[in-house]
């Protein structure tokens, strides 16, 4: 009876065993699952390691060749990083790989490492190049207080930066596995990363705009050139706004310049009128002075011819049978003259009076602006003292030269101002 109790207990412990791991004959096997469809399959239940060293391993071709690694560590093994590492795990000949540590790290604290432990500062820590199709950040102003404009000492400290072309160098990293069977100590599995840039130096850029540069837990330091997006802009519209100034006040220069050169061509045109007027009058103040010895000599033969006229054979002078046969021969009568207009300037008419004799065959005067281009031409046809009047009208204002022409000679020429 006892015997039987026995086998019965041991028949039903081994059901309810079989009834938790169920093999099947292809060699899968099911926790909790009677077909399992996978080499291993839990259904409704969880799968835990416990202890350091704990590793979940996939292997490629020989079962030796372990190309990846899952493992959980608390700390002691990575730096005082306790996380979830996916690594590849080494091995030996011929089944070695592409060995390396940190292809993935997720700390405990909640931050990712791709290619190395996350520092403390960022969500993600990227060793190495990254790419994007593109890149968003959150600027809602609801997120955003204590908003301010960028000063213009901010933006003045960009000219304070020096731009250089350097080669940065990532250094490799090394670690000593002494928690695990599975690594070999001292091997860099991400080896250094080499790149060619152009940027600024961080311990520079630092000094004046320390909220662009940060620091990691290994003391290194980062910088924010996205940061410097909004100062370039605004130093940029503030040179614009310069030039923009700078050019209204060009502009303005030039305008006043364009003045300056029209009342310096006024000037010289009323030095030039100035200077003609001044030749004309040097010309007129030497015509007088022969016009006033001509006078004189005419007087000194009018009072010669009074004399005679009074000493003639008892005749009185206004005496009508009185009858000198000399005047023919007097110059006063002779000579054709030209006097000045007037009057002189004029804006309605002027008068220009002359003296043909009667022995002139042909006579014109003509009328001429400064420059030598002939305005009037008049044909004098009336001998003795005669006068032509000139209009206003019929001429523009300005200076003007007039000669008398007399027998294809010149007899004279005077100049008259005409104004308007």
């Amino acid at each position: 009876m006892k015997k039987l109790f026995i086998i019965v207990a041991v028949t039903m412990c081994c059901q309810v065993s079989f009834g938790q791991l169920k093999v099947t004959p292809n060699g899968n096997v099911g926790i909790g699952n009677n077909n399992p469809l996978q080499k291993l399959q839990v259904d409704t239940g969880s799968i835990l390691l416990r202890g350091m060293g704990g590793n979940l391993f996939f292997a490629n071709g020989a079962p030796s060749c372990l190309t990846w690694g899952i493992e959980y560590t608390d700390g002691a093994c990575y730096g005082d990083a306790p996380g979830l590492n996916f690594w590849r795990p080494w091995t030996a000949a011929p089944c070695e790989h592409n060995y390396r540590n940190y292809v993935l790290f997720l700390h405990d604290r909640g931050n990712v490492g791709i290619g190395r432990i996350p520092s403390a500062g960022y969500a993600l820590d990227v060793r190495g190049i990254s790419r994007v199709p593109t890149l968003k950040f959150f600027s809602d102003e609801r997120l955003k207080t204590e908003i301010r404009p960028i000063d213009l000492n901010e933006t003045a400290n960009l000219y304070l930066l020096q731009g250089n072309f350097y080669k940065k160098t990532l250094p490799a990293v090394i670690e000593n596995f002494t928690c695990s069977s599975d690594v070999k100590p001292s091997v860099s599995e991400n080896p250094a990363i080499e790149i060619l840039e152009y940027g600024y130096l961080a311990q520079e850029l630092e000094a004046f705009f320390p909220n662009l540069v940060s620091i990691d837990d290994e003391g290194y330091y980062s910088v924010d050139y996205i940061g410097l997006i909004p100062i370039t802009i605004e130093a940029v519209k503030e040179q614009k706004s310069t030039l923009d100034n700078q050019q209204q006040e060009v502009t303005q220069l030039q305008t006043e310049f364009a003045r300056y050169i029209d009342s310096i061509e006024q000037h010289r045109l009323e030095i030039e009128t100035l200077q003609q007027i001044v030749m004309f009058q040097e010309m007129d103040l030497g015509e007088l002075r022969n016009d006033i010895n001509m006078l004189w000599n005419e007087v000194m033969e009018l009072r010669f011819d009074l004399n005679r006229c009074c000493e003639g054979k008892g005749l009185l002078r206004g005496d009508t049978l009185y009858k000198d046969t000399s005047i023919s021969k007097n110059p006063i009568f002779d000579k054709s003259a030209l006097y000045q207009n007037t009057p002189n300037p004029f804006n309605a008419n002027t008068q220009i009076s002359y003296y043909l004799p009667t022995t002139v065959q042909t006579a014109y005067l003509y009328i001429y602006s400064l420059n030598g281009i002939q305005q009037k031409s008049y044909f004098l046809t009336q001998r003795g003292a005669q006068a032509i009047t000139i209009y206003a009208s019929e001429l523009p204002a300005g200076m003007y030269l007039y000669t008398l022409v007399v027998d294809n000679e010149i007899i004279d020429s005077k100049r008259m101002i005409l104004t308007k």
